[in-house]
This record gives structure tokens, C-alpha cells and sequence, in this order.
């Protein structure tokens, strides 16, 4: 019993311990007033950060370029966007999310966002990195509450995909 309980200890140690990191990641360095773009592996992101106050304010615009991702699926379901900043080793400094109602996928499609990320860490612009991550269902149908709704059991028609940090 007592190696059970010394197990459960170490283990919740050591997720205490873990920080997220977005190495893997494309990213691009922390820049100001101007327009960019970070294409990810099914998503582009095009947008502008400003200074307000202490806070990084991130607006734009994600869109599904043709042919990404490479499923025919006409309904998105349990969208969230999501923005990371990052040091120069990529571990999280803040990060800033969005979920979205079911959308019906179209060519041309974009989902505005606004992420205001708080680091409280002191580092110089030069040496943060920002990124983006997205979760998202892909399916036939539309669902009003796709986590109700979508079967149980038997083939579905549905396409999860996911891009995030990692513990390290």
C-alpha cells in the first residue's frame, strides 16, 4: 500500500511539474503593427499585434485554405482557436482561447478572432515567438451539440484533428 500511495505522489510531482512547450510548432517572432501570416498544418492565420497596455492583443482571421485538411466534411464542429506566446525554447509564457459554434464549411471561409495574452514574465519582445493551436470535429452532418450527438457506437462519417503544446 505504501508503494501505491508513494506511485500516486511522484506521479502528480511530476505533472505538477511539466510545462508546456510549442517547439514543434511554426511560429513567428513577436512583430507589431504589421500583418502576418503563420500558415499551421490545416489552418492559416493572418493577423496583427498590438501593444495595449501590458497585454499583447492579437486580431484576425483563420482560414481553411482549399484542399486542408484533406477530408470532404461539410460541418465544423467544437472549433477552438487558440494563441500561444512562447520564449526562444518554446515553452508557454501565455496563452489566450476561443471556441466557436458549429460553422458550416465553405470555400473562402474565415473565423475572426481577438486574443489578448498577459505574460508575466519579463522579456524582451525580441525574444518571444507567437504560434497558434486549433482543435476541431469535422463531419456530414450538422449537429447542434456535437458532443451529444455524434454516435456512440458504429461507423461515423466524422475527422478530428488537433494542434497544440506538448508536456515536456
Amino acid at each position: 500500500m505504501p508503494a501505491k500511495i508513494f506511485l500516486i505522489c511522484m506521479l502528480c510531482l511530476l505533472a505538477g511539474c511539466s510545462q508546456p512547450k510549442v517547439t514543434h510548432l511554426k511560429s513567428n517572432p513577436l512583430s507589431f503593427g504589421q500583418e502576418e501570416q503563420l500558415d499551421m498544418t490545416y489552418w492559416q492565420f493572418r493577423y496583427v499585434t498590438e501593444l495595449d497596455n501590458h497585454d499583447y492583443l492579437v486580431k484576425g482571421n483563420a482560414y481553411l485554405p482549399p484542399g486542408r485538411p484533406p477530408v470532404l466534411r461539410e460541418w465544423i464542429h467544437n472549433l477552438r482557436l487558440i494563441a500561444y506566446l512562447s520564449d526562444e525554447n518554446g515553452m508557454v509564457l501565455a496563452r489566450d482561447g476561443h471556441s466557436y459554434f458549429t460553422l458550416k464549411r465553405d470555400p473562402g471561409m474565415r473565423v475572426p478572432f481577438e486574443f489578448r495574452l498577459r505574460s508575466d514574465q519579463k522579456h524582451s519582445s525580441q525574444d518571444m515567438y507567437l504560434t497558434f493551436g486549433y482543435s476541431m470535429d469535422l463531419t456530414d452532418q450538422q449537429f447542434y451539440d456535437a458532443r451529444f450527438e455524434r454516435p456512440l457506437t458504429g461507423e461515423t462519417s466524422g475527422f478530428s484533428v488537433r494542434e497544440g503544446p506538448l508536456l515536456r
